[in-house]
C-alpha cells in the first residue's frame, strides 16, 4: 500500500511533469529542428552549386563563342580575297606563299586547306601523299 501511495504521488507530481516535458522536447523537437535545419542547408547548397556550374558554363561558353568568333572572322576575310580577285586561286605558288604566310600569323590553325571546283588541293603545311590519301 505504501508503494502505491508513492507512485501515486509522483503521478501528480509536478516536478515528474516538467521533466517529462523537457524530455519530449530534447527527443522530439530538438531533432526535427536539426533535421528540419539540415534539409534547408542541403537545398541552400545544391542551389548554390547550380548557379557556380551555370556561371561556369557561361564563361566557357562566352570564352569558346569569342574564339571561333576571331577564326570565322579570319577565314570569311580570306574567302573574300579569293572572291574578290586579290588572290589568283590558279598561281598555285603564288596561293602556297600566301597561305604560308597566313599560317605564319595564326599559328593557332592546325593546317590551312584550299580546294576549289576542279578538285585542287592544297594544304598548308604540305603532307605527304600518303596522309592525302586518308582524307
Amino acid at each position: 500500500m505504501r508503494l502505491k501511495h508513492t507512485l501515486r504521488k509522483y503521478r501528480q507530481s509536478f516536478h515528474l511533469r516538467v521533466f517529462l516535458a523537457l524530455v519530449l522536447v530534447i527527443v522530439i523537437f530538438i531533432p526535427g529542428t536539426g533535421y528540419v535545419g539540415y534539409l534547408q542547408a542541403l537545398k541552400v547548397a545544391e542551389d548554390q552549386m547550380e548557379q557556380y556550374t551555370i556561371g561556369t558554363a557561361e564563361q566557357i561558353v562566352k570564352r569558346v563563342t569569342s574564339f571561333l568568333a576571331q577564326h570565322t572572322h579570319n577565314v570569311n576575310l580570306l574567302a573574300s580575297l579569293f572572291a574578290g580577285g586579290l588572290i589568283d586561286s590558279g598561281d598555285d605558288r603564288e596561293l602556297l606563299q600566301y597561305l604560308h604566310l597566313f599560317k605564319k600569323d595564326h599559328p593557332e590553325f592546325v593546317n590551312i586547306y584550299f580546294g576549289d571546283e576542279r578538285g585542287k588541293f592544297l594544304m598548308v603545311p604540305p603532307q605527304s601523299p600518303e596522309v592525302h590519301k586518308i582524307f
